[in-house]
């Protein structure tokens, strides 16, 4: 894999975790 392919793949994975993190905040204001 090169570089650039690298670098979007860890950005995408990045952003994954912060957007599944941000659902489950969501959820559990919800839940309140």
């Amino acid at each position: 894999m090169n570089q650039q392919n690298y670098t979007a793949h860890r950005l995408k994975e990045h952003w994954l975790k912060v957007f599944k993190l941000g659902l489950k905040q969501l959820h559990c204001r919800v839940n309140l």
